[in-house]
């Protein structure tokens, strides 16, 4: 019997998306960011990183300086996911004091 559990095919590929649009935003590729992000929203609408892909969304909006655009998505994190492990991460992005 193989000790390894099951690869959990659905997840690998969410998180690999997440993974691109974190490297890319690393190297400033922010089209690339884009791409991977739309990517995992479009496959996985309700995926189970929905939470971080969000967060990731909020990086890119900053980091193409669209402000006004990152404060309402992260406005609508606090407000889908008051509890989030994920909120510290958004608060710290876009502070609630503005």
């Amino acid at each position: 019997m193989d000790p390894r559990p099951p690869i959990d095919r659905a997840l690998a590929t969410e998180r690999r998306l997440l993974l691109e649009a974190i490297e890319a935003l690393r190297r400033g590729a922010l089209p690339a960011a884009q791409r991977a992000l739309d990517a995992h929203d479009a496959q996985f609408p309700a995926g189970r990183l929905v939470e971080e892909a969000a967060v990731l969304r909020i990086r890119l909006l900053l980091a193409e300086g669209r402000l006004e655009h990152a404060r309402d998505a992260a406005d609508a994190f606090r407000r889908r996911a008051p509890d989030s492990l994920f909120r510290p991460a958004v608060d710290a992005l876009v502070p609630l004091d503005r």
